[in-house]
């Protein structure tokens, strides 16, 4: 099928507490994103987005000629970094957004959402009727298992949610992720742009991603045990040139955002 094998997106669907097998289309992470845009935006259009990023996640709606709106952290005294909900919020506030993108854990500076913050975005989404488009590529790799938020498509009907086998699976070349959302008109222009592009996915990876998702306990422990591991070789690392180097240790994923 041009949304991916139903098996897989059987697999899929059982990672998340809402979402139907036809709420799931599996496509190129990359393309995940572009066809997502395209979907929903176009000319004079705003969007919020956390910054600094994966570049497509705010490019594409450049491209387009949206009105770029950016959620940065911030930074205190001792180089503390964390997004504040309140400059979400006064964002939200001024502009006529119609889009929220946020990638939590956040690539590439490692941090997160508490669960109170979370759910306070998710909240004021709702309330201006925004879209929440979450990449969520990095989830499954929080450090502390209670740490690790609630998927955004649980959440939310307008939430549209990026995943995929490339980060916490260890699966990049694969080219395997996912876009899944409780929107139906979405969903439905998402396929027919897909149509324009790769099409269907490729039917070998299907089956190497099923496999994977079958075995991600087992895979993201061993990442979670590597990345602990150079996390502390790091520490030791920046002890060492404290005065050339400073950093705020991430709490989750693969990615660190010295300075």
């Amino acid at each position: 099928m041009s949304t991916g094998s139903e098996e897989l997106r059987k697999e899929i669907a059982g990672l998340y507490d809402t979402v139907g097998v036809d709420e799931i289309n599996v496509v190129v992470p990359e393309e995940g994103i572009y066809l997502s845009m395209i979907a929903l935006l176009k000319q004079g259009d705003h969007v919020v987005v956390t910054f600094p990023g994966y570049q497509s996640l705010y490019e594409i709606a450049r491209s387009l000629g949206c009105h770029l709106h950016y959620w940065k952290p911030r930074s205190d005294e001792d180089g503390q970094l964390s997004f504040c909900v309140d400059d979400l919020n006064s964002i939200l506030d001024e502009n006529p957004v119609k889009l929220v993108v946020m990638n939590f854990p956040h690539n590439p500076t490692g941090k997160s959402l508490t669960t109170e913050q979370h759910a306070a975005v998710v909240g004021k989404c709702k309330e201006k009727n925004a879209y929440l488009f979450g990449d969520e590529m990095y989830r499954l790799l929080e450090y502390e298992p209670s740490c690790r938020l609630k998927s955004n498509v649980d959440c939310y009907d307008k939430a549209i949610i990026l995943s995929g086998v490339s980060k916490a699976l260890s699966c990049p070349g694969l080219r395997i992720g996912w876009i899944a959302s409780h929107d139906k008109q979405f969903m439905s222009r998402l396929a027919e742009l897909k149509d324009y592009t790769t099409i269907c996915p490729s039917g070998p990876s299907e089956v190497l991603a099923l496999m994977a998702i079958r075995q991600a306990d087992r895979i993201v422990k061993n990442n979670l045990d590597i990345i602990k591991e150079n996390i502390a070789l790091l520490v030791s690392f920046i002890g060492k040139y404290s005065q050339q180097i400073k950093w705020d240790p991430p709490q989750a994923g693969s990615i660190a955002f010295p300075k």
